[in-house]
């Protein structure tokens, strides 16, 4: 026999050999038993036959039918299986199994599942777990034992499980035995890993503590694998400073502070002092002298002299009384910036940066301190009583984008002023806006409550937003002339309406909402609008309009005092007028005076004095016609300058026709 024949041999004999010990759990199995449930990390620190599980040695199995005394074969890693050692077989009380097994609802350790795929071959997936079918009732189930605390609940969060369960590998169970099973830092109590309560300080420094370990709060906590924090700009809290890798608070009360702090969310040191009177800074060294300060009850004042453009910041500055700057010091920029200050009463500082004030009893901004102020940002401002930018101040632009409420804006005779922006500004008593040769863009498109409106010779505005007015009481515009429309779709209700000047050219008037005019409503010198039409006005005044006006229509009208059209109008329509003061037509297109005179439909019950002239196709017969439809009429009638007819009496004539 050949060499390689023998070892053929010896290799069949071998295997014959190996699973004759397999398929016997008998006498020859007891060669290998010998070793079972020796400790180990790899297969190989077991004997032939057995593989290295939970780190013990165990019998490999493909079903429970290869384990002896009842064991279950369960899984190791996969794809190979072991039978249990006795000691893993019940979870008891604990409800601690080995590896992944969870404690099943008879006290026995099994592996968890959610289907039977999740099963070793020949088990089936029962309340969770697996079990061989020959362990099951007729009903299919599990036995309970006593007080049925084993059954373990499938689960995905903590949460899903009853107090004292965590949810591991999909079911509830118990999350330590010992405290080596829980991470380092944590003791195992009740079957939980917890922190250890500490008492009383048990640490003042880190050296007080042990290795790997560090002082939080008086107690040794072990080290973070990373730390909560490296700077201080990793703390998210106002106050809090970064310390070995924890964010931590610089004061628990006010006696951690220094001298004129306090404490403030038991976690900050803030500035506290308060100072009582006036108090007017010339240099820097002032200025920091005041960095502990958080309120003036005076008036804080800059009078600083300097060649140079600079900055000063005051930090802790929340409240004044006033704020004010010395003008005509210097011919360089100054700056200065209080980031803290929430409320002021007088603002008379164009050159101060606020990005944080709320409040403000009065803002009345002076010429700049010798040099321009570009723009003026108020982000933060609520509210003030007086809004005034007058007499040449040197701000190119102003945005209150929080702005709600203001008493009186007043923005007069500003020859940089470019653009005013207050988005939010809900309620005002007057908005004056006069004489600003460069102001080309106004922002108000929330404002639904005011007063007085007025615009009056800003010859750049061109862009206008007052859109979400509601209500108002005398709007003038006057001198305005780039500003080429009016939309106020929202208006129902106001005293007076007045425009006039040469140099104001509305192209589109949005009045549609508009129902009430209690005094007057004058459209003057407009020689840019050709239609207006007011189509829910139902009472006015007055009513004038003067200008290139076409077309006319106040569909809604039932009373108006008096009533004047100076404008070559070819449409006049006023379906539902009953009641007028004095009439006045002059200078129209019109070919007839329908619209006045009942007897051609006009629902018209009374006028006052009549007034037809200049009217070139208008018959001046056509006036003494409308007089005859009101018996007893005892007004005036004037009737000049009229298309000519040579009908008798009062007839009237279209063209060469007598009617």
């Amino acid at each position: 026999m050949s060499k390689h024949g023998s070892l053929s041999s010896l290799s069949i004999a071998l295997l014959l050999g190996a699973l004759a010990v397999g398929c016997n759990s008998g006498v020859d199995a007891k060669v290998s038993i010998a070793q079972l449930d020796a400790r180990c990390l790899l297969n190989s620190d077991c004997d032939a036959l057995l593989i290295c599980a939970f780190q013990r040695c165990h019998q490999a199995c493909v079903t429970s039918r290869d384990c002896s005394g009842g064991a279950h074969c369960v899984g190791a890693e996969q794809p190979r299986h072991v039978c249990q050692l006795p000691e893993e077989r019940s979870c008891g009380a604990s409800g601690v199994c080995p590896g992944s097994e969870i404690c099943g609802p008879d006290g026995q350790c099994r592996d968890g599942c959610t289907t039977n795929r999740d099963c070793v071959s020949g088990q089936l997936c029962v309340s969770a777990t697996c079990a061989d079918q020959a362990e099951l009732s007729d009903a299919g189930t599990l036995p309970v034992v006593d007080g049925g605390t084993g059954l373990p609940a499938p689960c995905a969060f903590n949460s899903d499980c009853a107090a004292g369960l965590v949810c591991l590998s999909g079911a509830c169970r118990a999350e330590c035995a010992t405290d080596a099973d829980c991470p380092l830092g944590k003791n195992c109590k009740e079957a939980r890993c917890e922190a250890p309560v500490v008492t009383g300080p048990a640490c003042f420094y880190n050296s007080d503590c042990g290795k790997n370990q560090q002082c939080v709060a008086g107690g040794c906590l072990p080290l973070s694998s990373a730390p909560a924090c490296v700077y201080d700009s990793d703390c998210a809290t106002a106050g809090q400073h970064c310390v070995l890798g924890q964010c931590s608070c610089e004061c628990a009360v006010s006696s951690d502070c220094p001298p004129n702090y306090e404490c403030q969310a038991a976690c900050a040191c803030v500035p506290g002092r308060v100072i009582s009177g006036d108090v007017t800074v010339t240099n820097s060294k002032e200025v920091r002298q005041l960095d502990d300060v958080s309120e003036i009850t005076g008036t804080l004042t800059f009078a600083i002299r300097s060649g140079v453009a600079a900055s000063f910041r005051l930090p802790a500055i929340k409240k004044l009384g006033s704020l004010s700057t010395t003008p005509a010091l210097n011919t360089v920029p100054l700056s200065y910036e209080l980031p803290a200050l929430e409320e002021v009463g007088l603002l008379a500082c164009s050159s101060c940066k606020l990005p944080a004030l709320k409040t403000a009893k009065q803002i009345d901004y002076p010429r700049a301190d010798g040099a321009p102020v570009s723009n003026v940002d108020l982000p933060e401002l609520v509210s003030t009583g007086a809004f005034t930018l007058e007499n040449g101040t040197e701000i190119v632009a102003v945005s209150a984008p929080k702005l709600t409420q203001v008493q009186n804006l007043r923005l007069d005779a500003n020859s940089k002023l470019v653009s005013f922006s207050a988005p939010a500004l809900t309620d005002a008593t007057s908005v004056y806006v006069n004489g600003n040769d460069l102001l080309q863009t106004l922002l108000l498109p929330a404002l639904a409550r005011v007063g007085d409106v007025t615009f009056n010779s800003n010859n750049a505005l061109a862009t206008l937003d007052v859109s979400g007015i509601e209500n108002a009481n005398a709007v003038s515009f006057i001198f305005n002339g780039l500003l080429k429309s009016l939309h106020l779709p929202k208006l129902k209700q106001m005293a007076s309406f007045y425009t006039n000047g040469a140099g104001t050219s509305f192209a589109t008037l949005d009045f549609s909402a508009l129902e009430t005019v209690t005094s007057q409503f004058s459209l003057l010198d407009a020689y840019g609008i050709t239609t207006l039409a007011l189509p829910k006005l139902s009472s006015a005044g007055s009513f004038a309009v003067a200008g290139s006006l076409a077309n006319l229509s106040l569909p809604s009208l039932t009373t108006v005092g008096d009533f004047s059209v100076a404008a070559p109008l070819k449409a006049l329509s006023l379906p539902l007028l009953k009641t007028v003061g004095n009439v006045e037509v002059s200078l129209t297109q019109l070919q007839n005076l329908a619209a006045l005179d009942p007897a051609q439909g006009s629902a018209l019950q009374s006028i006052g004095n009549l007034s037809v002239s200049g009217n070139s196709l208008l018959p001046i017969c056509a006036a003494d016609a409308l007089r005859k439809g009101f018996p007893g009429w005892a007004g005036m009638l004037v009737n000049t300058g009229n298309l000519a007819c040579s009908c008798p009496g009062v007839a009237c004539c279209n063209g060469p026709v007598c009617q």
